[in-house]
């Protein structure tokens, strides 16, 4: 493992490092990494923050973090906030997983914190997911935990250019709260930005792009998800998208479960991607109870603005503004975009 500046005392920031892997071959790659953890009974921990951090990536690393907050409690656990930091990889780069900042805490407490403005950018190699910025407290199969609550993933940034490719997901921002018999909240996961150009290929068939999620995943009690409003992917050059492309994504599962806002989120579409294989959605707020009943949250002002001709989708769903800015070259009688799915297409929104 590699780190720009670690710290293991409670409440310790670590800020204002940074790491280059070189060519080296590296398991863990942080450029700030506080961690603290105590599993004697009653315990209760704090880790500090992890801000304003840089990690460049030149070999093959397994996980990537700019900045990196993580707490683990006997009792209850608080995880520092990890914002401002910056990953970069290029040419002779390669990672399983980046994130550019992350606030995880596991306990039967957890409580995550803000990770927000960071930014991943790669310009070559290959990584099989990216988080701008992640908020996680607890997960969906620890036993025991009473409540989780995450923090936000709000105004991140990730860009995908050159050759750059991804072979599963893209998070612009992720907010998620797992098991808990008290109750899961997640908190938002809005104003985050995804840019795609180049050549390459980003997603898979149950991977694909998300400007914004937010996550509540409760098997043992309520639920309660964030706003994952005001995001923009952008796509442009000839990147292959792959598998479902939301603007706004807020989920919600559990006993009784809420799904937040999914609003005013954009998708913005340049030049000649091949989305054959991709569905485009704007926003979806979307909660889903132990007995398989679904409801709906708000998901107003989602639109897609298409600058191009001549695409090709499976599907698009779930925008109520759809906007067509023509090149001056398009001639009388092109397409603009053909829909290839077998689902019928509803785009009232």
């Amino acid at each position: 493992n590699a780190y720009g500046g670690y710290s293991a005392q409670s409440g310790t920031a670590v800020t204002g490092n940074s790491l280059d892997t070189g060519t080296y071959t590296v398991i863990m790659a942080v450029g700030g990494y506080s961690y603290v953890r105590d599993d004697n009974a009653g315990s209760s921990v704090t880790s500090g923050k992890a801000d304003n951090n840089a990690l460049t990536i030149g070999g093959l690393v397994s996980y990537a973090y700019g900045g990196y907050s993580c707490a683990n409690g006997d009792t209850a656990a608080t995880s520092g906030e990890a914002s401002h930091n910056k990953v970069t990889m290029g040419p002779g780069g390669s990672a399983d997983c980046i994130y550019g900042g992350r606030s995880w805490t596991v306990g039967p407490t957890a409580k995550s914190s803000a990770v927000n403005e960071n930014t991943v950018t790669i310009t070559a190699g290959t990584v099989g997911r990216v988080y701008g910025g992640s908020s996680e407290a607890g997960d969906s199969s620890r036993i025991g935990d009473t409540k989780t609550t995450a923090g936000t993933a709000d105004k991140n940034t990730v860009t995908l250019s050159g050759t750059a490719s991804v072979t599963n997901t893209v998070y612009g921002g992720y907010s998620f709260a797992g098991r808990a018999t008290a109750g899961a909240t997640a908190a938002s996961a809005s104003g985050n930005t995804v840019e795609l150009s180049g050549t390459g290929s980003i997603g898979a068939a149950k991977g694909g792009i998300y400007g914004g999620y937010s996550y509540a995943a409760n098997p043992v009690g309520s639920a309660n998800a964030g706003a994952a409003s005001k995001n923009t992917v952008t796509i442009r050059g000839s990147k292959t998208i792959k598998g479902a492309v939301y603007g706004g994504y807020s989920y919600a599962y559990g006993s009784s479960a809420t799904a937040g806002e999914a609003s005013d989120n954009v998708i913005n579409l340049y030049d000649s991607p091949d989305l054959s294989a991709a569905v485009l959605y704007g926003g979806v707020a979307q909660a889903k109870l132990y007995d398989g009943t679904i409801t709906t949250g708000t998901a107003t002002g989602n639109t897609l603005n298409i600058y191009t001709s001549g695409l090709t989708a499976m599907n698009i769903a779930n925008f109520q503004n759809i906007n067509f800015y023509l090149p001056a070259t398009i001639t009388s009688g092109a397409t603009v975009l053909t829909l290839t799915g077998s689902n019928s297409t509803n785009i009232t929104g």
